[in-house]
């Protein structure tokens, strides 16, 4: 992995600098580009290959922008950043308001990727997503530019359409008629979505891709037979894992996961649906029914994760962003673990922000909505293997508070004193 800290040199105290240095630490890469731009991979999904557009705009502002759809709040978010840290602080008044509340939503969907259309022409395809009254909330676009898919979700906003992921829960594809369907098949993709629709099949996926499955509503499936078709590959194989298990605890009736290759003796590495149904056109309907059919009758009922199964499908590691805690905090942390070997700085960062929450108490609140505010409560757990240092990290957060306490006790031993010597005086002027 090439370091580039080189490339981070853009001025000190910069919202721009903030973000390269954020990505930095969460292992995000990022990259400086001929445009003067950076790329790096997206903090708030699971990005392969980098997604995350960076540069500089007007005032001094960061512009951040996931070609994969995420909204900014939850890259941010998930570098441990504020939307307003991504405006100089001195400056902020004099941004103008237009910039200050982000982009103005769009009439249309098609509005809303304008800018696309120009660059690449026509989406090939629209796949729109509706809520359970059947209004349209999303919509996705897909591009073939140059052997390649391009893929671009845009969302239902007050006042119009604008580019990224619908709020989460997010809703399932084809909703409506998944609300009808006694039996249900999900598949990886919208596209096999519609090639089992067009054969008489309720069929829907989740949207934003194999990675993103946890962030859609699953709840319409309670009391449903489910039948889910992987894709022919590890990552495919990890996704029907996934989706198993949310249908199973939002109540499916029954859960089979259909093994495609076990009807398709010649199914391709990534093999769908959709390449079953392309190929078996020739062979009519009815064919591939039967085998479809087949396929899943022959899965037996899902009894939970294989071994190494439900590890597949974790997110992949990253290390804890040190780097975004304040002074004196960072310091301490890098200070404890360096000292303990074998230490994880997040043995340390964990406990140490859940003893600041328990400091600041009710005292201050986040306000999420108009009418729901949280307090800075903060419940945590480290759970490490054996003899990596998890108690002297923990010791040595808890022993931040003994002087405060000492004194607080030392306090509260001459109050006690003054007080039960002030009721011996009472008592002995009666």
């Amino acid at each position: 992995m090439h370091n580039s800290n080189a490339s981070l040199a853009v001025g000190k105290d910069k919202p721009i600098q903030k973000v390269l240095a954020a990505l930095e630490a969460a292992g995000c890469n990022p990259q400086p580009t001929q445009d003067g731009q950076w790329m790096a991979l997206c903090p708030a999904h699971d990005d392969h290959k980098p997604s995350l557009s960076i540069g500089e705009g007007d005032y001094g502002r960061a512009l951040i922008h996931c070609f994969a759809g995420c909204l900014n709040k939850d890259v941010v978010a998930a570098l441990a950043l504020k939307l307003a840290d991504l405006y100089p602080p001195a400056s902020r008044r004099g941004v103008p308001k237009r910039l200050r509340q982000g982009p103005k939503p769009a009439p249309t969907p098609e509005a809303a990727v304008a800018d696309l259309i120009r660059k690449w022409g026509q989406p090939s395809v629209r796949y729109p997503y509706r809520d359970a009254r059947g209004k349209l909330v999303a919509v996705v676009f897909r591009w073939n530019v140059d052997g390649e898919k391009q893929i671009r979700p845009v969302r239902r906003a007050r006042g119009g359409w604008l580019p990224g992921m619908p709020e989460e829960p997010r809703p399932l594809y084809r909703l409506p008629e998944v609300l009808e369907a006694d039996v249900v098949h999900v598949v990886e993709g919208e596209k096999c979505a519609d090639a089992l629709a067009a054969l008489g099949r309720v069929a829907t996926t989740s949207i934003g891709g194999s990675n993103a499955a946890r962030k859609s509503d699953w709840e319409p499936l309670r009391g449903k037979r489910v039948v889910i078709w992987p894709d022919n590959d590890e990552a495919g194989r990890a996704y029907g894992q996934v989706v198993a298990r949310l249908c199973h605890d939002a109540g499916a009736a029954e859960v089979r996961i259909a093994n495609l290759a076990a009807v398709w003796p010649g199914c391709p590495e990534k093999g769908d649906v959709a390449d079953l149904l392309a190929k078996d056109k020739t062979k009519g309907k009815r064919y591939t029914l039967k085998l479809l059919k087949r396929a899943a009758a022959e899965a037996p009922p899902w009894e939970g994760p294989q071994p190494g199964e439900a590890e597949s499908a974790a997110p992949p590691w990253r290390p804890f962003p040190v780097d975004v805690l304040p002074e004196p905090f960072r310091g301490f942390v890098q200070q404890v673990a360096e000292s303990n070997d074998g230490c994880d700085p997040s043995y340390v960062a964990v406990p140490l922000l859940t003893l600041i929450a328990g400091c600041i108490g009710n005292r201050r609140e986040v306000e999420i909505k108009a009418d729901r505010r949280e307090p800075a409560v903060i419940w945590s757990v480290v759970i490490g293997s054996s003899g990596t240092a998890k108690s002297p990290a923990l010791k040595a957060v808890a022993q931040l508070l003994d002087p405060i306490e000492q004194e607080w006790h030392k306090q509260y031993r001459q109050a006690l004193a003054r007080w039960q010597q002030s009721q011996g005086s009472s008592r002995k002027s009666r």
